[in-house]
Protein backbone atom coordinates (compact mmCIF):
# COMPACT_ATOMS: atom_id res chain seq x y z
CA UNK A 1 0.00 0.00 0.00
CA UNK A 2 1.01 3.66 -1.00
CA UNK A 3 1.17 5.71 2.13
CA UNK A 4 1.87 9.01 2.63
CA UNK A 5 1.41 11.38 6.19
CA UNK A 6 1.07 15.21 6.48
CA UNK A 7 0.28 16.82 9.16
CA UNK A 8 -1.46 20.62 8.60
CA UNK A 9 -2.59 23.26 10.87
CA UNK A 10 -3.64 26.76 10.94
CA UNK A 11 -5.09 29.09 13.05
CA UNK A 12 -8.54 31.17 12.65
CA UNK A 13 -10.06 33.94 15.16
CA UNK A 14 -13.30 33.48 16.21
CA UNK A 15 -15.58 32.88 18.67
CA UNK A 16 -19.19 31.02 19.45
CA UNK A 17 -21.59 32.90 21.65
CA UNK A 18 -24.71 30.93 22.90
CA UNK A 19 -27.71 32.19 24.24
CA UNK A 20 -30.57 30.14 25.31
CA UNK A 21 -34.18 31.05 26.34
CA UNK A 22 -36.05 29.07 28.74
CA UNK A 23 -39.32 27.18 28.71
CA UNK A 24 -42.03 27.49 31.49
CA UNK A 25 -41.08 23.68 33.23
CA UNK A 26 -44.26 21.46 33.78
CA UNK A 27 -45.88 21.91 30.82
CA UNK A 28 -45.83 19.07 28.09
CA UNK A 29 -43.88 20.94 25.26
CA UNK A 30 -40.83 21.89 28.59
CA UNK A 31 -41.56 17.58 29.22
CA UNK A 32 -40.69 16.88 25.42
CA UNK A 33 -37.75 19.03 24.99
CA UNK A 34 -36.23 17.94 28.24
CA UNK A 35 -36.52 14.24 26.80
CA UNK A 36 -34.64 15.16 23.81
CA UNK A 37 -32.16 16.54 25.73
CA UNK A 38 -31.96 13.71 27.62
CA UNK A 39 -31.15 11.27 24.63
CA UNK A 40 -27.63 9.79 24.39
CA UNK A 41 -25.06 7.45 22.22
CA UNK A 42 -25.93 3.99 21.26
CA UNK A 43 -29.82 4.82 21.34
CA UNK A 44 -30.28 6.04 24.71
CA UNK A 45 -33.13 7.28 25.98
CA UNK A 46 -34.94 6.99 22.30
CA UNK A 47 -37.87 5.63 23.38
CA UNK A 48 -38.55 8.76 25.38
CA UNK A 49 -37.83 10.85 22.64
CA UNK A 50 -39.83 9.42 19.94
CA UNK A 51 -43.09 10.23 22.65
CA UNK A 52 -41.22 13.49 22.90
CA UNK A 53 -41.74 14.26 19.39
CA UNK A 54 -45.03 13.25 19.20
CA UNK A 55 -45.95 15.19 21.81
CA UNK A 56 -44.66 18.31 20.17
CA UNK A 57 -45.72 17.55 16.83
CA UNK A 58 -49.37 17.76 18.68
CA UNK A 59 -48.01 21.18 20.47
CA UNK A 60 -47.68 22.64 16.42
CA UNK A 61 -45.63 26.14 15.78
CA UNK A 62 -45.75 27.39 18.41
CA UNK A 63 -43.31 25.03 19.64
CA UNK A 64 -40.56 26.13 17.01
CA UNK A 65 -39.14 29.24 18.78
CA UNK A 66 -38.09 27.28 22.15
CA UNK A 67 -36.58 24.16 20.12
CA UNK A 68 -34.88 26.52 17.98
CA UNK A 69 -33.53 28.50 21.65
CA UNK A 70 -32.43 24.86 23.24
CA UNK A 71 -30.23 23.13 20.04
CA UNK A 72 -26.56 23.00 21.35
CA UNK A 73 -23.53 23.29 19.62
CA UNK A 74 -21.95 21.11 20.62
CA UNK A 75 -23.80 17.58 20.77
CA UNK A 76 -24.88 15.66 17.33
CA UNK A 77 -27.27 13.54 18.86
CA UNK A 78 -29.69 15.82 21.11
CA UNK A 79 -29.22 18.42 18.41
CA UNK A 80 -30.35 16.16 15.41
CA UNK A 81 -33.66 15.01 17.73
CA UNK A 82 -34.61 18.27 18.26
CA UNK A 83 -34.17 19.36 14.62
CA UNK A 84 -36.43 16.15 13.82
CA UNK A 85 -38.78 17.30 15.83
CA UNK A 86 -38.59 21.17 14.15
CA UNK A 87 -38.99 19.32 10.41
CA UNK A 88 -41.78 17.42 11.61
CA UNK A 89 -43.49 20.25 12.70
CA UNK A 90 -43.31 22.24 10.05
CA UNK A 91 -44.03 19.88 7.43
CA UNK A 92 -47.05 19.05 9.36
CA UNK A 93 -47.72 22.82 9.34
CA UNK A 94 -47.35 22.99 5.82
CA UNK A 95 -49.60 20.20 4.72
CA UNK A 96 -52.34 21.35 6.79
CA UNK A 97 -52.01 24.58 5.68
CA UNK A 98 -51.39 25.83 9.67
CA UNK A 99 -49.39 29.44 10.00
CA UNK A 100 -45.59 29.43 10.86
CA UNK A 101 -44.10 31.67 13.07
CA UNK A 102 -42.11 33.19 10.45
CA UNK A 103 -41.30 36.48 12.17
CA UNK A 104 -40.28 34.57 14.93
CA UNK A 105 -38.02 32.87 12.72
CA UNK A 106 -36.74 35.43 10.84
CA UNK A 107 -35.45 37.22 14.09
CA UNK A 108 -33.76 33.88 14.96
CA UNK A 109 -31.84 34.21 11.74
CA UNK A 110 -31.15 37.67 11.84
CA UNK A 111 -29.65 37.49 15.48
CA UNK A 112 -26.16 36.50 15.02
CA UNK A 113 -25.51 35.63 18.68
CA UNK A 114 -27.48 32.76 18.29
CA UNK A 115 -26.63 28.99 17.54
CA UNK A 116 -25.42 28.88 14.50
CA UNK A 117 -27.51 25.52 13.95
CA UNK A 118 -30.63 27.14 14.61
CA UNK A 119 -30.00 30.37 12.53
CA UNK A 120 -29.69 27.80 9.87
CA UNK A 121 -32.46 25.56 10.41
CA UNK A 122 -35.06 28.63 10.81
CA UNK A 123 -33.49 30.42 7.35
CA UNK A 124 -34.19 26.80 5.83
CA UNK A 125 -37.68 26.97 6.78
CA UNK A 126 -38.50 30.61 6.44
CA UNK A 127 -36.72 30.18 2.54
CA UNK A 128 -39.24 27.18 1.96
CA UNK A 129 -42.15 29.36 3.06
CA UNK A 130 -41.38 32.42 1.98
CA UNK A 131 -38.33 32.00 -1.02
CA UNK A 132 -35.90 35.01 -0.87
CA UNK A 133 -36.89 36.65 2.48
CA UNK A 134 -33.02 36.07 4.20
CA UNK A 135 -31.19 36.83 0.76
CA UNK A 136 -30.50 40.46 2.84
CA UNK A 137 -29.06 38.29 5.98
CA UNK A 138 -26.52 36.62 3.09
CA UNK A 139 -25.89 39.45 0.84
CA UNK A 140 -24.70 41.76 4.12
CA UNK A 141 -23.27 38.36 5.87
CA UNK A 142 -19.57 38.49 5.26
CA UNK A 143 -18.88 38.77 8.36
CA UNK A 144 -21.85 36.76 10.12
CA UNK A 145 -20.62 33.78 12.08
CA UNK A 146 -22.65 31.42 10.53
CA UNK A 147 -23.91 32.63 7.19
CA UNK A 148 -20.13 33.92 5.98
CA UNK A 149 -19.48 31.33 3.65
CA UNK A 150 -22.67 31.55 1.96
CA UNK A 151 -22.28 35.20 2.02
CA UNK A 152 -18.62 34.44 -0.04
CA UNK A 153 -20.41 32.10 -2.28
CA UNK A 154 -23.20 34.79 -3.12
CA UNK A 155 -20.61 37.40 -3.87
CA UNK A 156 -18.46 35.17 -5.89
CA UNK A 157 -21.15 34.47 -7.95
CA UNK A 158 -21.85 38.44 -8.47
CA UNK A 159 -18.47 38.79 -9.09
CA UNK A 160 -17.97 35.87 -11.88
CA UNK A 161 -21.32 37.16 -13.72
CA UNK A 162 -19.38 40.53 -14.38
CA UNK A 163 -15.50 39.37 -14.89
CA UNK A 164 -16.30 40.31 -19.03
CA UNK A 165 -18.10 43.08 -18.84
CA UNK A 166 -16.47 45.09 -15.23
CA UNK A 167 -13.29 43.50 -14.37
CA UNK A 168 -12.57 46.46 -11.91
CA UNK A 169 -15.97 45.48 -10.07
CA UNK A 170 -15.39 42.03 -9.98
CA UNK A 171 -11.70 42.31 -8.62
CA UNK A 172 -13.38 45.13 -5.71
CA UNK A 173 -16.17 41.84 -4.80
CA UNK A 174 -13.39 39.45 -5.56
CA UNK A 175 -11.33 40.97 -2.76
CA UNK A 176 -14.01 42.17 -0.76
CA UNK A 177 -15.32 37.91 -0.24
CA UNK A 178 -11.87 37.19 0.22
CA UNK A 179 -10.84 39.21 3.23
CA UNK A 180 -13.65 37.95 4.80
CA UNK A 181 -13.62 33.83 4.00
CA UNK A 182 -12.81 31.42 6.55
CA UNK A 183 -13.55 28.62 4.54
CA UNK A 184 -10.40 26.92 2.79
CA UNK A 185 -11.75 26.35 -0.52
CA UNK A 186 -13.08 29.76 -0.94
CA UNK A 187 -9.88 31.46 0.08
CA UNK A 188 -7.98 28.95 -2.67
CA UNK A 189 -10.92 29.51 -5.45
CA UNK A 190 -10.80 33.38 -5.08
CA UNK A 191 -6.90 33.78 -4.93
CA UNK A 192 -7.38 31.90 -8.07
CA UNK A 193 -10.18 34.27 -9.84
CA UNK A 194 -8.24 37.52 -8.69
CA UNK A 195 -4.78 35.75 -9.84
CA UNK A 196 -6.91 36.02 -13.19
CA UNK A 197 -7.85 39.13 -13.21
CA UNK A 198 -4.05 40.47 -12.44
CA UNK A 199 -4.51 40.60 -8.54
CA UNK A 200 -2.36 38.11 -6.58
CA UNK A 201 -3.32 37.38 -2.80
CA UNK A 202 -1.62 35.06 -0.61
CA UNK A 203 -4.37 32.14 0.74
CA UNK A 204 -2.38 30.65 2.81
CA UNK A 205 -1.42 33.98 4.99
CA UNK A 206 -5.05 35.04 5.46
CA UNK A 207 -5.95 32.06 6.78
CA UNK A 208 -2.63 31.86 8.90
CA UNK A 209 -1.86 28.62 7.79
CA UNK A 210 1.45 27.94 9.89
CA UNK A 211 4.35 26.81 7.06
CA UNK A 212 7.74 27.06 8.76
CA UNK A 213 8.23 24.19 11.57
CA UNK A 214 10.67 22.10 13.59
CA UNK A 215 10.10 18.27 12.75
CA UNK A 216 11.79 15.50 14.51
CA UNK A 217 11.20 11.69 13.83
CA UNK A 218 10.69 8.87 13.12
CA UNK A 219 10.04 6.93 16.60
CA UNK A 220 9.10 3.18 16.68
CA UNK A 221 5.42 2.47 16.16
CA UNK A 222 5.48 -1.45 16.45
CA UNK A 223 1.55 -2.69 16.67
CA UNK A 224 0.10 0.81 16.64
CA UNK A 225 0.96 1.58 20.07
CA UNK A 226 3.18 4.55 19.23
CA UNK A 227 0.01 7.19 19.51
CA UNK A 228 -0.43 6.11 23.18
CA UNK A 229 3.48 6.18 23.69
CA UNK A 230 4.52 8.94 25.38
CA UNK A 231 7.99 9.59 23.14
CA UNK A 232 10.86 12.55 24.34
CA UNK A 233 9.17 15.53 22.71
CA UNK A 234 6.01 15.17 24.60
CA UNK A 235 8.19 15.90 27.29
CA UNK A 236 10.38 18.16 26.77
CA UNK A 237 10.80 20.18 23.57
CA UNK A 238 14.23 21.49 23.21
CA UNK A 239 15.79 22.14 19.64
CA UNK A 240 19.29 20.58 20.57
CA UNK A 241 18.30 18.01 21.69
CA UNK A 242 19.04 14.45 20.09
CA UNK A 243 17.24 11.13 20.69
CA UNK A 244 16.99 7.52 19.81
CA UNK A 245 14.52 6.95 16.77
CA UNK A 246 13.07 4.26 14.78
CA UNK A 247 16.39 3.95 12.90
CA UNK A 248 19.03 5.70 14.73
CA UNK A 249 19.62 9.05 16.49
CA UNK A 250 16.69 11.58 15.53
CA UNK A 251 17.41 15.31 15.78
CA UNK A 252 14.70 18.52 15.11
CA UNK A 253 15.17 20.14 11.85
CA UNK A 254 13.52 23.00 10.21
CA UNK A 255 11.08 22.53 7.42
CA UNK A 256 9.07 25.09 5.22
CA UNK A 257 5.97 23.86 3.45
CA UNK A 258 6.26 24.83 -0.38
CA UNK A 259 2.87 23.54 -1.39
CA UNK A 260 -0.55 25.22 -2.37
CA UNK A 261 -2.63 24.43 0.55
CA UNK A 262 0.31 24.60 3.56
CA UNK A 263 0.20 21.07 4.49
CA UNK A 264 3.94 19.49 5.86
CA UNK A 265 4.72 16.57 4.09
CA UNK A 266 6.75 14.41 6.31
CA UNK A 267 7.69 12.56 3.35
CA UNK A 268 10.06 15.05 2.84
CA UNK A 269 10.16 16.34 6.05
CA UNK A 270 11.78 12.83 7.47
CA UNK A 271 11.56 10.35 4.31
CA UNK A 272 9.38 7.06 3.65
CA UNK A 273 8.61 5.26 7.19
CA UNK A 274 6.20 2.91 7.96
CA UNK A 275 4.84 2.00 11.58
CA UNK A 276 6.64 5.41 12.45
CA UNK A 277 5.82 8.91 14.60
CA UNK A 278 6.49 11.84 14.12
CA UNK A 279 6.25 15.51 15.66
CA UNK A 280 6.36 19.50 14.61
CA UNK A 281 6.95 21.90 16.40
CA UNK A 282 6.25 25.71 16.43
CA UNK A 283 5.92 28.85 18.28
CA UNK A 284 3.31 31.39 17.42
CA UNK A 285 3.32 34.85 18.87
CA UNK A 286 0.29 36.75 19.41
CA UNK A 287 -0.54 40.16 20.16
CA UNK A 288 -2.80 39.82 23.03
CA UNK A 289 -4.46 37.60 25.35
CA UNK A 290 -7.26 35.83 23.08
CA UNK A 291 -9.71 32.96 22.00
CA UNK A 292 -9.12 32.12 18.23
CA UNK A 293 -10.08 28.46 16.29
CA UNK A 294 -7.32 26.16 15.53
CA UNK A 295 -8.07 23.83 12.54
CA UNK A 296 -5.66 20.63 11.52
CA UNK A 297 -5.36 17.31 9.60
CA UNK A 298 -3.36 14.36 9.85
CA UNK A 299 -2.63 11.57 8.16
CA UNK A 300 -2.84 9.00 10.01
CA UNK A 301 -4.23 10.24 13.11
CA UNK A 302 -3.87 13.47 14.72
CA UNK A 303 -3.39 14.97 18.24
CA UNK A 304 -2.42 18.97 19.20
CA UNK A 305 -0.56 20.49 22.33
CA UNK A 306 -0.71 23.82 22.94
CA UNK A 307 0.92 25.40 25.33
CA UNK A 308 1.31 21.90 26.67
CA UNK A 309 -2.41 21.39 26.65
CA UNK A 310 -3.74 18.54 24.32
CA UNK A 311 -6.70 19.86 21.70
CA UNK A 312 -7.06 17.82 19.74
CA UNK A 313 -6.23 14.02 19.97
CA UNK A 314 -7.62 12.05 17.42
CA UNK A 315 -6.19 8.47 17.75
CA UNK A 316 -7.80 6.47 14.86
CA UNK A 317 -4.91 5.09 11.90
CA UNK A 318 -5.55 5.04 8.67
CA UNK A 319 -7.83 7.89 8.67
CA UNK A 320 -6.88 10.24 5.76
CA UNK A 321 -6.22 14.03 5.34
CA UNK A 322 -9.40 15.95 4.94
CA UNK A 323 -8.37 19.95 5.42
CA UNK A 324 -9.79 21.60 8.59
CA UNK A 325 -11.32 18.40 9.49
CA UNK A 326 -10.19 18.64 13.07
CA UNK A 327 -11.20 22.16 15.05
CA UNK A 328 -11.12 23.36 18.40
CA UNK A 329 -11.29 26.11 20.49
CA UNK A 330 -8.07 27.64 22.22
CA UNK A 331 -6.82 30.54 24.65
CA UNK A 332 -3.52 32.20 23.39
CA UNK A 333 -1.98 34.15 25.70
CA UNK A 334 -0.18 37.80 24.65
CA UNK A 335 3.46 36.27 23.58
CA UNK A 336 4.86 33.49 22.50
CA UNK A 337 2.60 30.22 22.29
CA UNK A 338 4.06 26.68 21.33
CA UNK A 339 2.00 24.33 19.14
CA UNK A 340 3.06 20.76 19.21
CA UNK A 341 1.78 18.51 16.70
CA UNK A 342 2.09 14.51 16.73
CA UNK A 343 0.96 12.24 13.75
CA UNK A 344 1.17 8.17 13.27
CA UNK A 345 2.04 6.80 9.90
CA UNK A 346 0.40 2.75 10.39
CA UNK A 347 2.10 -0.26 9.28
CA UNK A 348 1.87 -1.64 5.72
CA UNK A 349 -0.88 -4.23 5.31
CA UNK A 350 0.58 -8.09 5.71
CA UNK A 351 -2.03 -9.70 3.13
CA UNK A 352 -2.06 -9.04 -0.21
CA UNK A 353 -4.19 -11.28 -2.99
CA UNK A 354 -4.41 -8.97 -6.20
CA UNK A 355 -7.41 -9.36 -8.93
CA UNK A 356 -8.82 -7.39 -11.51
CA UNK A 357 -12.61 -7.13 -11.11
CA UNK A 358 -15.45 -6.73 -14.36
CA UNK A 359 -13.41 -4.80 -16.60
CA UNK A 360 -9.57 -6.68 -17.37
CA UNK A 361 -8.38 -3.09 -18.54
CA UNK A 362 -9.53 -1.57 -14.89
CA UNK A 363 -7.46 -0.80 -12.39
CA UNK A 364 -7.31 -3.45 -9.84
CA UNK A 365 -7.74 -3.93 -5.81
CA UNK A 366 -5.93 -6.16 -3.46
CA UNK A 367 -7.54 -7.24 -0.83
CA UNK A 368 -8.53 -10.54 0.79
CA UNK A 369 -11.88 -10.60 -0.32
CA UNK A 370 -12.77 -12.39 -4.16
CA UNK A 371 -14.33 -9.79 -6.78
CA UNK A 372 -17.10 -12.47 -6.25
CA UNK A 373 -17.87 -11.45 -2.74
CA UNK A 374 -17.23 -7.89 -3.07
CA UNK A 375 -20.41 -7.83 -5.53
CA UNK A 376 -22.38 -9.99 -3.76
CA UNK A 377 -22.10 -7.77 -0.83
CA UNK A 378 -22.92 -4.26 -2.73
CA UNK A 379 -24.83 -5.64 -5.31
CA UNK A 380 -28.50 -5.13 -3.85
CA UNK A 381 -27.42 -1.92 -2.59
CA UNK A 382 -26.56 -0.76 -6.30
CA UNK A 383 -29.84 -2.16 -6.82
CA UNK A 384 -31.83 0.94 -5.45
CA UNK A 385 -29.83 3.04 -7.93
CA UNK A 386 -31.94 2.51 -10.71
CA UNK A 387 -30.62 2.15 -14.30
CA UNK A 388 -27.75 5.20 -13.68
CA UNK A 389 -25.07 2.27 -12.99
CA UNK A 390 -21.47 2.30 -12.08
CA UNK A 391 -19.50 0.98 -15.56
CA UNK A 392 -15.91 0.43 -16.57
CA UNK A 393 -13.20 1.45 -14.11
CA UNK A 394 -15.62 3.11 -11.73
CA UNK A 395 -17.20 -0.51 -11.44
CA UNK A 396 -14.96 -1.57 -8.44
CA UNK A 397 -14.14 1.11 -6.70
CA UNK A 398 -17.76 1.63 -6.35
CA UNK A 399 -19.01 -2.08 -5.37
CA UNK A 400 -16.73 -1.49 -2.82
CA UNK A 401 -17.06 2.20 -1.40
CA UNK A 402 -21.54 1.08 -1.91
CA UNK A 403 -20.62 -1.65 0.42
CA UNK A 404 -18.97 0.65 2.68
CA UNK A 405 -22.02 3.35 2.90
CA UNK A 406 -24.42 -0.23 2.93
CA UNK A 407 -23.00 -1.63 6.04
CA UNK A 408 -24.98 0.21 8.55
CA UNK A 409 -28.01 -1.51 7.35
CA UNK A 410 -27.36 -4.51 9.56
CA UNK A 411 -29.66 -2.19 11.28
CA UNK A 412 -31.94 -2.92 8.24
CA UNK A 413 -35.51 -1.58 7.99
CA UNK A 414 -37.47 -1.43 4.81
CA UNK A 415 -37.98 1.95 5.65
CA UNK A 416 -34.55 2.72 6.17
CA UNK A 417 -33.79 0.91 2.95
CA UNK A 418 -36.62 2.49 1.02
CA UNK A 419 -34.80 6.26 2.12
CA UNK A 420 -31.51 4.95 0.87
CA UNK A 421 -32.90 3.74 -2.59
CA UNK A 422 -34.89 6.99 -3.30
CA UNK A 423 -32.19 9.02 -1.94
CA UNK A 424 -30.63 11.88 -4.92
CA UNK A 425 -28.14 12.61 -1.01
CA UNK A 426 -27.04 8.54 -1.59
CA UNK A 427 -27.07 8.42 -5.32
CA UNK A 428 -24.96 11.83 -5.61
CA UNK A 429 -22.30 9.95 -2.57
CA UNK A 430 -22.36 6.85 -5.07
CA UNK A 431 -20.76 8.78 -8.20
CA UNK A 432 -18.71 10.95 -5.87
CA UNK A 433 -16.92 8.03 -4.52
CA UNK A 434 -16.33 6.43 -7.86
CA UNK A 435 -14.57 9.13 -9.33
CA UNK A 436 -12.18 8.86 -6.54
CA UNK A 437 -14.18 12.02 -4.29
CA UNK A 438 -14.62 11.18 -0.77
CA UNK A 439 -14.36 14.95 0.32
CA UNK A 440 -18.12 15.69 -2.11
CA UNK A 441 -19.70 12.53 -0.83
CA UNK A 442 -19.29 13.46 2.89
CA UNK A 443 -20.88 16.60 2.00
CA UNK A 444 -23.76 14.49 0.31
CA UNK A 445 -23.48 12.34 3.26
CA UNK A 446 -22.77 14.23 6.31
CA UNK A 447 -23.45 18.04 5.10
CA UNK A 448 -20.32 20.41 5.84
CA UNK A 449 -19.07 22.70 8.29
CA UNK A 450 -21.33 24.34 10.18
CA UNK A 451 -23.83 22.75 7.84
CA UNK A 452 -23.13 19.57 9.33
CA UNK A 453 -26.10 17.28 9.52
CA UNK A 454 -28.39 19.45 7.17
CA UNK A 455 -29.09 19.04 3.61
CA UNK A 456 -27.66 15.45 3.27
CA UNK A 457 -28.19 12.05 3.24
CA UNK A 458 -28.21 11.59 6.99
CA UNK A 459 -30.60 14.45 7.25
CA UNK A 460 -33.15 12.53 5.32
CA UNK A 461 -32.55 9.16 7.50
CA UNK A 462 -33.15 10.96 10.47
CA UNK A 463 -36.23 12.54 9.19
CA UNK A 464 -37.50 9.96 7.12
CA UNK A 465 -36.67 6.88 9.59
CA UNK A 466 -35.34 7.80 12.77
CA UNK A 467 -32.57 9.65 14.02
CA UNK A 468 -30.62 7.07 15.66
CA UNK A 469 -30.33 5.57 11.94
CA UNK A 470 -28.12 8.92 11.22
CA UNK A 471 -26.23 8.34 14.06
CA UNK A 472 -25.71 4.60 13.38
CA UNK A 473 -24.93 5.07 9.77
CA UNK A 474 -22.30 7.83 10.46
CA UNK A 475 -20.90 5.39 12.85
CA UNK A 476 -20.76 2.76 10.56
CA UNK A 477 -19.61 4.62 7.86
CA UNK A 478 -16.52 5.26 8.95
CA UNK A 479 -15.88 1.47 10.89
CA UNK A 480 -16.19 0.50 7.19
CA UNK A 481 -13.89 2.44 5.45
CA UNK A 482 -11.16 2.00 7.99
CA UNK A 483 -11.95 -1.92 7.32
CA UNK A 484 -11.92 -2.04 3.82
CA UNK A 485 -8.29 0.75 3.66
CA UNK A 486 -6.78 -2.02 6.06
CA UNK A 487 -7.66 -4.77 3.25
CA UNK A 488 -6.55 -3.32 0.23
CA UNK A 489 -3.20 -2.20 -1.19
CA UNK A 490 -4.57 0.29 -3.77
CA UNK A 491 -7.05 2.42 -1.01
CA UNK A 492 -9.62 4.47 -2.36
CA UNK A 493 -8.90 7.37 -0.06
Amino acid sequence: MKFTWTVFVLILHGTVVLIGQATPAGDPQADAIQHLLEVGPDAAGTDKAQNAVDTLVAVGPKALPAILAIIPADDVVKANWLRVAFNRIVDAAVREKKILPINDLLLVVNHKKKPGRSRRLAREVVEKVTPGATAKVIDAGLDDPEFSADAVAAWMIKAASIEKTDPATAVQLYREAFDAARDFKQCLALAQRLKALDVVVDPLARLCVIRDWMVIGPFDDPDEKGYATVFPPEKMIDPNSTFVGKNGMVVWKRFTSETPDGRIDLLQAIGRNDSAVAYAYVVVNSPKDQEVELRGSGDDNLAVWVNGTKVIDHPTYRSHLRIDWHRAKVKLKAGENTILVKVCQCPAPKEKAAYVAVNPKARGFKTTQTPAQWQNQGKWYLEGLGSNRLSGKAVMKGVMIVSAIGGWLVYDTPKAMACTAESQHFKNAIKSLSEGDLPRAERDLFGEGNAWGSNCFYQELADKVDPKYGILFHEAFYAKLKEINQRCDSPFI
